[in-house]
Order: structure tokens, then C-alpha cells, then sequence
């Protein structure tokens, strides 16, 4: 060209990846614990980004960790599939006395590809958690770690002399609480939560830690997903308050207080697909 027309042309191209999205749910024992319960919450706020990825059509993963090769996820793609993602969910329960660095070790093995991680744990492992996410590290994945704790074990309100049992091992101590056993114990806490940001900051990882009692529309907000995938914020909220709520309780009901913000019995201000919205509030609650 440059030969014949005497000029310089720079040709662009558009390259199109087909995206990866996992998030990965611990299943431990411990995850079991809280009201509600953290690894209800987990499943809720897996529910929201496995949506926001169905909507821009990636290949999507949702998985409870356990190194069973039997227990991996099928891959979605499309909103037609939402509703096999949330039938997977609402059938995982917590209580797979796997560690998580073999659960971790067995995901890497059997999964590979350019994409997203989401795990999100409650980091409670007597094992640790340094070698998991150090694998995690070694794929070509962008990792984002969700430290999930119930409300009583960031301020629990306990006091006199206890007996108190691991429930992944049936380990056990007696301790005596007092006011500065508990100002002894939130320090501590503090200190595990920082060395935990530290480790993933260090490694490339993205950190955050929050509570069960925190909204999951609102974290997912707060998080970035919906700037980064590009989704809408208003138009695509109350979908994602949907799926978050269409993730049974463990009593067979959805919490009032994870109810979506915006679905009424009589419609949706900010969904424009009301009559479905509003036949998910039916069917779920």
C-alpha cells in the first residue's frame, strides 16, 4: 500500500476473548455457622455475579469446593440458563471436611483459561489458607478473595465459662470469658483479618472482607463487579437483587432482610420487566 499511494496505513483489530468466570464457594463445616448463616450468604452473593456474568454471555462457573472431580459445575452461558445456576446452588450444603488447599489444588487441575476467580471463604482453616491461594496465584486468572464473617464472630456477645467446640474437627477448648478476653479476641481478629490483606496484596490479589449482616446487592455494588463487566447499574440492580433472593433459606424461605430492595408484590420501580420480577417475588417467597 505504502508503495503505491505514498502513505502509512495502520490496520486495527478487534480482538474478541471468550471470558471465564468462576466463583468458587467454600463448603467447610464452619461456613455453616451465623444467622444467616455464611455459607448462605456465599451462595447469595455467588448468585449475583454468576447473573452479571450470564448477561454478558461469558462462560460461567459456580462451584462449591471439594476435591471430588464428581462435584465440579456444569459451565453456563446466557440468562436463559439463571435458573440451572440457582437450582445448583439451592441444592449445596455446607459440611465437606476437605482442606483448602486440596480443594484449591483439585479446581486448578481441572480448570484452566484467561478470566475472573471469585472465592469466597471465611479463611478457616488449620491447614491455612497461604499454599490455596498461592495456586491460585499460579494461573492466568484475575483474583478476587471475598472473607466472609457472620456478625457473632466479629462481635460476639458471649460471657461466663464455656466449652467450645471445632466443628470441622470436634477439637475443643474451655475458656472463661471476660471483658478483656473479648478485647483480646476483636485484636486479634483484626490482626489475622490485616496479615490476610497483606498476603493477597503482596500476591496481586483483590481483598475484601465483610459481614453477613452487609446486603449483598450493595457489595456487589461497592465491589465493582457492575462497573467492570459494564453493566447498568440502575437497570440491572434489581436483577441482581432477584437472583440474590431466589437462593433458598435454609428453612425453605428467604430472609425478609434479603429481600430484593426494589420488587414489590405489585411491581418493580427500577426492573422494566415487572410482571417476571414480580413473579419471582410469588414463587420464592
Amino acid at each position: 500500500l505504502y508503495a503505491r499511494l505514498d502513505k502509512l496505513f495502520l490496520k486495527l483489530f478487534l480482538e474478541e476473548e471468550d471470558l471465564h468466570f468462576y466463583a468458587l464457594v467454600d463448603g467447610s463445616a464452619s461456613m455453616g455457622f451465623g444467622e444467616p448463616t455464611k455459607f448462605h450468604y456465599a451462595k447469595q452473593l455467588a448468585a449475583a455475579l454468576g447473573y452479571i456474568g450470564l448477561c454478558r454471555a461469558d462462560r460461567i462457573k459456580v462451584e462449591m469446593l471439594d476435591s471430588s472431580p464428581a462435584s465440579s459445575a456444569p459451565v453456563l452461558r446466557g440468562r436463559a440458563n439463571l435458573w440451572r445456576m440457582l437450582d445448583y446452588l439451592d441444592k449445596l450444603e455446607p459440611g465437606t471436611n476437605v482442606t483448602l488447599n486440596d480443594s484449591i489444588k483439585s479446581f486448578c487441575l481441572r480448570n484452566n483459561g484467561k478470566g475472573i476467580l471469585v472465592l469466597i471463604t471465611d479463611l478457616m482453616d488449620k491447614s491455612g489458607y497461604e499454599s490455596a491461594l498461592k495456586y491460585l496465584v499460579s494461573q492466568n486468572l484475575d483474583i478476587y478473595l471475598i472473607h466472609v464473617l457472620s456478625q457473632e464472630e466479629i462481635d460476639p456477645d458471649i460471657t461466663g465459662d464455656l466449652r467450645l467446640v471445632d466443628c470441622e474437627d470436634a477439637d475443643f477448648a474451655e475458656i472463661s470469658v471476660s471483658q478483656r478476653w473479648l478485647d483480646r479476641y476483636r485484636q486479634t481478629l483484626a490482626r489475622y483479618i490485616q496479615e490476610a490483606k497483606d498476603f493477597c496484596g503482596r500476591r496481586g490479589i483483590v481483598y475484601m472482607m465483610t459481614s453477613t449482616e452487609r446486603p449483598v446487592d450493595r457489595l456487589v455494588s461497592q465491589f465493582g463487579y457492575l462497573g467492570t463487566w459494564g453493566c447498568c447499574p440502575r437497570s440491572e440492580h434489581a436483577r441482581i437483587c432477584m437472583a440474590t433472593s431466589a437462593v433458598r433459606a435454609p428453612a425453605g424461605r428467604i430472609h425478609k432482610s434479603n429481600l430484593p430492595k426494589y420488587c414489590e408484590t405489585r411491581g418493580c420501580r427500577n426492573c422494566p420487566a415487572s410482571s417476571r420480577c414480580c413473579r419471582w417475588h410469588k414463587v420464592w417467597y
